[in-house]
């Protein structure tokens, strides 16, 4: 599917977590609004992968912050490349603050938002 996107942008990460994708996906198809991710100027992802991965799925459209500063560590890696994981990397502290963040951010209970990641 990323391969046959246009203008897509590069990674810098070489794992998806399945279980974060799952949440943002069904977060996006609910219409939740996300914070935009950070891009350079050469198209490469600074942060946002998760966001990215699950906007193409979700067919959302998620904004972006342009000629954001390259990293300076960056990795040489392409989508094909990328592992998508059956892993967590949140812990369950993590998930609960972006839960609440995300109610903040959308205007809603923390109940709704938990209701939609069932």
């Amino acid at each position: 599917m990323l391969n046959e996107q246009k203008n897509i942008l590069k990674p810098n990460q070489n794992v998806i977590s399945l279980d974060t994708l799952n949440r943002i996906c069904k977060k996006m198809q609910h219409g939740l609004k996300f914070i935009p991710i950070n891009v350079s100027s050469d198209n490469l992802i600074v942060e946002g992968h998760h966001r990215y991965v699950g906007a193409i799925i979700a067919g959302y459209d998620l904004e972006q912050v342009s000629d954001y500063p390259t990293p300076a560590v960056l990795n040489d890696i392409e989508w094909k490349d990328v592992e998508f994981l059956d892993i967590k990397y949140d812990t369950a502290e993590k998930v609960d603050r972006l839960n609440k963040l995300d109610a903040l951010y959308n205007n809603l209970s923390i109940e709704d938002i938990e209701s939609i990641i069932e």
